[in-house]
């Protein structure tokens, strides 16, 4: 659909609709949050023939005024951050590209910060949407914040190009965002104190959790543990920490966060579509310690007679990256190894 109405926004006849007798800044108006952009609910609707008309304008050579990309980024939410951030965190923000947008210009924002980093769309190689560019726009560090509240200045500029020399961007004007310092995580994103939706989300994890394929295409040594692609609660984040039972006793821990299916950021080969427990810091999986640990010439034999358990524990560690999360799962689950491992 979102092609064919690219291809429709490019013929003469549809410069003949009202839409082109709006002014750029009208278009800009009736432009669509991420979240609508791509579920679906808006296909082939006014506000989704503006938006084709208004990527279709700027195709042609037209420029969004500073206003205009206030107005996309702060209050349609293409920008995403914090209002509240734990003062031990470095501050991070989320900024994906704009569908079609990013194929005749390239943003980024500079805050007007000593030492901070610029938030910015992730150049693109030939290869769109793919895991790591989304993931690396998904959370982008800035820097820590040096005082209780803090009015964050953020110098807008237009590339033409990713690679293009510096001397060719183009300052649009300046966007303030405000954030407050907090002491914890938990100020900034509270347990979930529904007890009764805790256990459900565990029951739910329990039979959601499974082996994925490692490099080679098979479930064994290296494998991932993935998370169903359906499994999502809106309004709660997934920060798990993940680790082995033995006899009571916790053996080898990693960090992952569970991310839904709408984060659109977990590609298996053949483009099937699952949520994973994605390394944080270069952490090895918990599978692949597991076997390492195991040093069995068939560790998967080993495992399955072992009696070690996975535990997966709810934490605030890493679910600040759901940005549509308002509080996190602090629960707990345990599952049987043998449970895990193919027979």
């Amino acid at each position: 659909m979102l092609a064919s109405l690219l291809l429709l926004a490019q013929q003469p006849a549809f410069r003949e609709h009202p839409l082109a007798d709006l002014s750029l800044h009208e278009l800009a108006l009736q432009m669509p949050a991420e979240a609508q952009l791509y579920d679906g609910s808006l296909s082939g609707s006014p506000q989704e023939l503006a938006f084709f008309e208004l990527s279709s304008r700027l195709r042609q050579g037209e420029h969004l005024s500073i206003e205009d990309w206030r107005f996309i980024l702060v209050d349609r939410g293409w920008l995403h951050w914090r209002e509240r951030w734990p003062q031990a965190e470095p501050f991070a923000v989320r900024m994906h590209r704009i569908p079609f947008f990013q194929v005749h210009f390239w943003l980024e924002l500079v805050p007007r910060v000593k030492d901070w980093k610029s938030a910015r769309w992730a150049p693109e190689p030939g290869c769109t949407n793919t895991r790591e560019y989304y993931e690396w726009e998904d959370y982008q560090v800035l820097g820590r914040l040096t005082a209780p509240e803090m009015d964050i200045e953020l110098d807008l500029f237009e590339w033409p190009h990713p690679r293009s020399p510096q001397a060719d961007r183009t300052r649009l004007g300046t966007i303030t965002i405000h954030v407050s310092a907090v002491k914890s995580r938990e100020d900034c994103l509270p347990a979930l104190k529904d007890k009764q939706l805790e256990a459900q989300i565990a029951e739910r994890l329990r039979h959601a959790v499974q082996l994925g394929r490692n490099p080679a295409g098979e479930v064994g040594p290296g494998s991932p543990l993935v998370i169903d692609p359906g499994f999502h609660v809106p309004g709660v984040a997934l920060g798990l920490a993940a680790f082995l039972r033995e006899a009571g006793q916790p053996t080898v821990s990693t960090w992952c966060v569970a991310q839904g299916e709408r984060y659109g950021f977990a590609w298996e080969a053949g483009g099937s579509r699952v949520a994973d427990c994605v390394r944080v810091d270069e952490a090895e999986t918990v599978i692949e310690q597991m076997l390492m640990r195991a040093g069995k010439p068939h560790p998967f034999e080993h495992l399955r007679i072992s009696g070690q358990t996975l535990v997966l524990r709810g934490s605030a560690e890493h679910a600040l990256r759901d940005w549509d999360a308002t509080q996190y799962w602090a629960g707990e689950v345990e599952i049987k190894l043998a449970d895990l491992v193919p027979r």
